[in-house]
């Protein structure tokens, strides 16, 4: 028929036919207040996460500079029903993404295996000991490692209620540990007897807490803590390339302040001018700290970490340094210490190896122009102003003169007043 001739049938019997089926679809709607995110939670919540997953960036993964992110910044404020579909899988994906892409983060991942496997067998060696002996009716609390405090100490939370003894010796290891602990972002004091393995065999492990479930994004911030790192900050422009030892020398009164409070937890012998040697002295790290080599000072600025590998403090305070750059960092937050001399602490982390590279062809590239300067100034002739540009230096800036007085060997001579 054609559409004016047609007429939907209305029939009894039709209706009657149809009645199950629209019976069916009622009961198969959802309530007209569900939104489409209540209803992706309620029937497909895999499905609600994986579109999460494509606009869920975490800390420092866009912008390695800045922690704000969408899944703590953005997503949780949108509305309750968004906020409830943020789970711990959106972590967990984002740490494999950037343990993947970062060998720092994968070191840090490392480390926390390690520590978490260390803290297992003194447990295992203080319950093998009390059943030894018989004592089980001295009760205390053993702990987990989750991360570290701003001053580089490990973190603990309580498991459970054991028969142990001797906790004051435990925990006195537990102290003499701390100043050890990875504080520095830099990963070349890692595990490296762990094998490479999956990112997931990875997560899985750092997540292994003696049986204590801890979440992906708890273990998020223990890495993050591994990465980061506090301390006095010693600011002077100036180019340096990774792994190659210069030499300074402390006079400034800060900058005294600065290397005691560094070589305080040490021992004498390393501020006697001896090379710094760590074994057998109870440290795992050499003493280090941030150099600011980058102006202007302010936060976001590039710097360095330095560690000392040799120090001379003479009895005035003064002293000479020889430090070796480690890491490359972004200064996160800096601040002027009070009644110091106008000594700053700052608190810096890992740069990402891209980054880092840039910097190194940076300086790279402004050595090769300054030598380059040189090599025109020498080859045009001008050797007598770079010599008296090299002797006013040397000489604290003095005046300095070209003497009248003709020379047997050369017309010009060069005396310093």
């Amino acid at each position: 028929p054609t559409a004016a001739e047609w007429r939907p049938d209305t029939s009894a019997a039709r209706l009657d036919s149809l009645a199950p089926h629209a019976a069916a679809a009622a009961s198969d709607a959802p309530p007209p207040t569900q939104t489409i995110f209540q209803r992706l939670n309620t029937d497909l919540p895999d499905l609600a996460t994986l579109c999460l997953s494509f606009v869920a960036d975490v800390p420092f993964e866009l912008d390695e500079t800045n922690s704000k992110c969408n899944l703590t910044h953005t997503l949780p404020v949108v509305s309750k029903s968004v906020r409830s579909l943020v789970s711990d899988e959106l972590w967990r994906a984002g740490l494999e993404r950037l343990i993947s892409k970062e060998s720092s983060w994968r070191e840090a991942a490392k480390k926390i295996c390690a520590e978490n496997a260390e803290q297992q067998q003194e447990q295992g060696a203080s319950r093998n000991e009390n059943a030894a002996g018989g004592n089980n009716d001295n009760n205390r609390t053993t702990y987990a490692h989750v991360g570290t405090n701003s001053n580089g100490q490990r973190i603990y939370v309580g498991l459970q209620e054991v028969g142990t003894e001797g906790a004051a010796a435990d925990d006195d290891d537990d102290d003499d540990e701390d100043e050890d602990m990875e504080d520095a972002p830099n990963g070349a004091d890692g595990d490296n007897d762990v094998e490479e393995e999956s990112v997931q065999t990875l997560i899985d492990k750092a997540l292994a807490v003696d049986g204590v479930p801890c979440t992906c994004k708890q273990l998020f911030s223990s890495v993050v803590q591994h990465l980061r790192f506090r301390s006095p900050i010693f600011y002077m422009p100036g180019p340096v390339s990774m792994g190659e030892s210069f030499g300074l020398h402390f006079f400034e009164p800060r900058y005294r302040l600065l290397i005691a409070e560094v070589l305080a937890p040490y021992p004498v012998a390393f501020r006697r001018g001896d090379p710094i040697q760590l074994e057998g002295s109870g440290h795992r790290n050499y003493p280090k700290f941030i150099y600011a080599n980058h102006s202007p000072l302010e936060r976001g600025a590039p710097a360095v970490i330095v560690e000392v590998r040799q120090c001379l403090i003479n009895p005035n305070g003064t002293a000479d340094v020889f430090l070796c750059p480690t890491a490359y960092v972004w200064i996160e937050d800096i601040r002027e210490r009070p009644n110091s001399g106008a000594m700053y602490d700052a608190r810096a982390i890992r740069m990402t190896e891209e980054s880092a590279a840039a910097l190194e062809r940076q300086a790279a590239e402004a050595e090769a122009r300054r030598m380059a300067q040189e090599v025109a100034m020498f080859s045009a002739g001008n050797a007598d102003q770079i010599l008296f540009a090299l002797l006013q230096q040397l000489n604290g800036g003095d005046q300095m003169e070209e003497s009248d007085e003709d020379s047997d060997d050369d017309d010009n001579v060069v005396v310093v007043d």
